[in-house]
Formats: C-alpha cells, sequence, structure tokens
C-alpha cells in the first residue's frame, strides 16, 4: 500500500541558486547622474552646451518657453555635449527654457536624465 506520504521534488533537493554578477545585474549598474547644462540664442536657434557627453533618442524636447505656442521643431548635434534646438518662434535673450521632470529626449551613458527646472537664456 502505497504511503500517504509525498514524495520529494527534485527541486527541494538543490541549493538554492545564488545571485552571480554579471552584465547589467543590479550591483554593477553605475547610478544615474544628472546631466547639467546651459543655453545660448540666436533668433530661434537655442544651442544647449551640456556638462558631459550626451545622447539625443530622436524624440523632440517637451521644453517650453515663456511664449504662448512655441514648439521644438527639429534638433541638430554639433558635438557630443553641444546641439542645436530650433524653435517655431523666435526666442528673446530674457526668455527662459522649462525642462520637465525626466525628459526621455538627452540622456547620458548611465541613463541620467536633464535636470528638470528652469534655465535662463544667455548670449553667446
Amino acid at each position: 500500500m502505497p504511503s500517504m506520504i509525498r514524495q520529494s521534488r527534485r527541486y527541494n533537493l538543490n541549493p538554492p541558486r545564488r545571485k552571480i554578477p554579471g552584465v547589467g545585474s543590479e550591483n554593477q549598474r553605475g547610478s544615474r547622474t544628472p546631466i547639467s547644462f546651459a543655453f545660448e540664442v540666436s533668433t530661434v536657434n537655442l544651442i544647449a552646451f551640456f556638462d558631459q557627453p550626451v545622447i539625443f533618442s530622436g524624440i523632440l524636447p517637451r521644453w517650453s518657453t515663456g511664449i504662448a505656442g512655441a514648439d521644438v521643431v527639429s534638433v541638430t548635434r554639433n558635438s557630443a555635449i553641444s546641439y542645436t534646438i530650433v524653435y517655431d518662434v523666435s526666442i528673446a535673450l530674457a526668455d527662459s527654457v522649462l525642462v520637465p521632470f525626466e525628459d526621455p529626449s538627452f540622456r547620458n551613458a548611465n541613463g541620467g536624465y536633464v535636470n528638470a527646472g528652469t534655465v535662463l537664456v544667455s548670449t553667446p
């Protein structure tokens, strides 16, 4: 007559798997470093200078200005730390640009976002 005791399963006999650090594992990931930047203006173009090399994701920035209806039309790369952002209206020297929280348009090598907040536009 078979016993009423349940047979042990194979996975119960194996020791628990240990976590092995590898590429992309949690203990190998660097912390996200924030990206700081400054602007220069020339008519409808804003030139953004970053403090470290960044990658443009192809998504137009949702950076708004104090001007109603000002939208980003295009972004072109000047260098690894400099991008030209073209708006559909002219940007004045005294204007400010509002960068939203975790805007996905510019990222660094660690996946860091551009610092959110309001930045004043300066002259070259």
